[in-house]
């Protein structure tokens, strides 16, 4: 294998994101591994697939809003110090 080559499947994509439209949610996807985040903070279990993940973040639950409030709560207070 020449240099190139294997300079390209270097750059090959590490971490794989989709944004969830019309949402602050992301799916991560990286080392075989499925899950919802938003900025830096992962929200569900890592999860089978992407349609999995998409459907936990689209659907409406109150653990969800609470965990969202306390995350903008923490960036807000870590802004602050």
């Amino acid at each position: 294998m020449d240099v190139v080559s294997k300079n390209a499947e270097m750059q090959e994509e590490l971490v794989k994101r989709t944004d969830i439209e019309n949402s602050p949610f992301v799916i991560i996807e990286a080392e075989g591994r499925i899950f919802g985040a938003m900025g830096n903070y992962r929200l569900t279990e890592v999860m089978g697939s992407v349609e999995e993940v998409r459907a936990e973040l689209e659907g409406f639950s109150w653990n969800r809003v609470v965990q969202v409030i306390m995350l903008l709560n923490e960036k807000l207070n870590s802004n602050e110090a």
